[in-house]
């Protein structure tokens, strides 16, 4: 039985473990090869619960692990939904809506007017149960990357390499499937 609770500065360094895991799983069943993502730091995570703790939430199980998180903020009538993760080995039981929910509860009780967050498009799973909680798609977003100095060619850098060419190029694609699904809903 898991309980959602909110957060408390003793256990950002566990959501930092969740973190650093579900989000290098995730790509890695998404794509088929383990990407380690640059991981927030315990640091960044508390900035999270800092700025706005009563958005803040975990999902501990009976022994007080914690198996998830979800980090809402307001900024006056505009609320804005995570970073949020769940441990790989508890994906798919329903956690990761649980924790959706509350946020936007949350955000409700704080009367903003739209919430929002942002995916990676890829991310399949995770569209399908946003849509399904009512958000829906406005743009996609694409990270690019090179490193910089004198005689630098663009590379591949590790944790950055979320669009690939192929990716680029079926982005019209996916943005149309996308308005299909959630005209369906």
């Amino acid at each position: 039985m898991m309980e959602i609770r909110l957060m408390s500065a003793a256990d950002v360094e566990e959501v930092a473990r969740v973190d650093a895991a579900a989000f290098s799983d995730g790509i890695w069943r998404q794509k088929g090869r383990k990407v380690e993502p640059v991981p927030r730091t315990p640091a960044s995570l508390f900035y999270y619960l800092e700025g706005d703790p009563e958005g803040s939430h975990v999902a501990v199980d009976a022994n007080g692990k914690v198996r998830g998180y979800c980090f809402a903020h307001t900024w006056g009538d505009v609320g804005w939904i995570g970073p949020l993760g769940v441990c790989p080995d508890h994906q798919g039981r329903g956690l990761g809506k649980a924790l959706m929910l509350e946020a936007l509860r949350y955000l409700e009780a704080r009367r903003v007017s739209v919430a929002g967050l942002e995916t990676m498009p890829e991310m399949v799973n995770n569209l399908g149960m946003y849509v399904k909680l009512g958000l829906r798609p406005g743009t996609v977003r694409m990270r690019l990357t090179r490193q910089v100095g004198e005689g630098s060619e663009p590379v591949d850098v590790p944790g950055c390499d979320f669009v690939t060419v192929e990716t680029a190029a079926a982005l019209p694609a996916l943005q149309e499937e996308l308005r299909d699904l959630t005209a369906s809903v």
